[in-house]
């Protein structure tokens, strides 16, 4: 998700960012008639929704579905693939799970220029585009990997379970006596 801020509750969404193996699309949000109808992607449940740090895009989406009154409960309803997360268990003994430390490790390369900044318009599709085919060629190297090491359970159990559960709390708050 691409937003004009870091703040999830106030920012505006600029637009979506996808990527699969043979292409990359973007949304702009500002220019899209049907918002509803992209949202309802996010509720395919035979789709698997691979990132890194999915949360805050979970949360985005919540939001969104709520302003486009768009069925709220669980608005993501996608397989989740974190690999930021599938990172942590993985590579348990080393705490750099940043995009670039990962694709400097698993995959030998450094991210292209352009990566981690912002021009003075906003955050731009393509520089977010390369960075989400890298986390796809992560996502093929962790799947194998976790199932391999017979993490899998726990990643897709817990792990990925957790993700809207914690979304969730973060957007609505925790009550405490």
């Amino acid at each position: 998700e691409m937003l004009d801020s870091k703040d999830i509750l106030t920012a505006e969404m600029l637009g979506l960012v996808f990527v699969t193996k043979e292409k990359s699309y973007y949304v702009d949000w500002k220019k899209i008639e049907s918002k509803a109808a992209v949202l309802k992607l996010f509720e395919d449940e035979s789709k698997i929704l691979v990132g890194h740090d999915l949360k805050p895009l979970v949360k985005t989406i919540a939001v969104e579905t709520r302003q486009c009154l768009v069925s709220t409960t669980a608005a993501v309803k996608n397989k989740l693939f974190d690999v930021m997360i599938a990172s942590y268990i993985i590579n348990s003994s080393t705490r750099a799970h940043d995009l670039r430390a990962m694709n400097l490790r698993e995959l030998g390369e450094d991210l292209p220029a352009g990566s981690e900044q912002e021009s003075l318009f906003g955050p731009d599709p393509k520089v977010i585009a390369n960075e989400l085919a890298i986390v796809l060629r992560l996502y093929e190297k962790y799947d194998a990997e976790l199932s391999k090491a017979k993490d899998r359970k726990l990643f897709d159990e817990m792990e990925m379970r957790l993700i809207p559960v914690l979304a969730d709390m973060e957007l609505a708050g925790v009550a405490v006596d």
